[in-house]
């Protein structure tokens, strides 16, 4: 990914789009871009894949605005993310399209809004957050768990149950990668 990264920039400077002192500016902002889309297009993939790319699409998106919120587990090398991403989403977009009593996901569902009221946001060692955006994270996480909530009993009541599903694994999996965090943080204070 770094190679395609800087082939992209050295192609910019080159054409005169860029100058070489916006080189680092311009890195990170192909570099979130990459975030951005990544987990997407993974989505769609793996969604194609199993048979329901709306699915991958539907819980994708809120996990993605969740997570960069609530924060939680980030891998140190891009092998490992993506390895440990495509596993999760698998297993998740799976069940998207699986045969799930109600009642049980909305249960789950309600444990992991609770979870990440809570605890979040997570910050990682490649973010530190001070006092003041602890409190903001932590308002957009509860705001748009208040959103989805909304979405999921809407839809729910409309019987749009995949939208539904889908909304709430894509929560689910936002608490899931905070699980590491929590685990280690009360491991590291015994």
């Amino acid at each position: 990914m770094e190679g395609v990264r800087n082939s992209i920039i050295n192609w910019l400077i080159k054409n005169s789009a860029i100058s070489e002192e916006n080189r680092e500016l311009y890195e990170y902002a192909v570099y979130s871009a990459e975030l951005l889309i990544l987990p997407v297009i993974m989505a769609i993939v793996i969604g194609w894949l199993a048979g329901s790319i709306i699915n991958g699409v539907l819980l994708i998106v809120p996990f993605m605005l969740l997570k960069k919120y609530s924060g939680g587990y980030h891998a140190k090398k891009l092998s490992i993310c993506m390895i440990i991403s495509t596993i999760l989403l698998t297993i998740i977009i799976r069940l998207s399209i699986c045969d799930i009593k109600p009642v049980y996901m909305y249960i789950a569902t309600c444990i992991t809004i609770i979870e990440l009221c809570m605890v979040s946001p997570i910050q990682s060692d490649n973010k530190v957050l001070n006092e003041k955006e602890i409190r903001h994270y932590k308002k957009i996480a509860v705001m748009q768990l208040e959103v989805y909530s909304i979405v999921i009993i809407c839809t729910s009541i409309l019987s749009y149950f995949t939208v539904a599903k889908c909304m709430c694994l894509g929560i689910i999996l936002a608490s899931l990668m905070q699980l590491p965090c929590i685990v280690t943080k009360r491991t590291s204070i015994r």
